[in-house]
């Protein structure tokens, strides 16, 4: 992002890099989690009628939309249901 001013930019510079590698692991870990919930969230307001396995689903086919072309997200997809 371009709107963060540069001073400001500098002091998240520095104070991120005075942390420890087990810090460092720790926030990046708890972003992680931070932004699958809100993933979450949002799954839920656009499917308020999907189970949790349907939105679970929806979320692999949001997150790896990229990684897998459509037969092999078919393929996921039947194995996240079990069958």
């Amino acid at each position: 992002m371009t709107d963060t001013p540069k001073h400001i930019y500098e002091q998240q510079f520095a104070f991120y890099q005075s942390k420890s590698w087990d810090d460092k692991l720790k926030m990046l870990t708890e972003m992680m989690e931070y932004g699958v919930e809100q993933t979450l969230v949002v799954l839920k307001q656009w499917y308020p009628n999907k189970s949790e396995e349907e939105l679970k689903i929806a979320f692999f086919k949001l997150y790896y939309k990229n990684d897998f072309n459509d037969s092999q997200m078919k393929l996921w997809e039947k194995k996240l249901r079990g069958a």
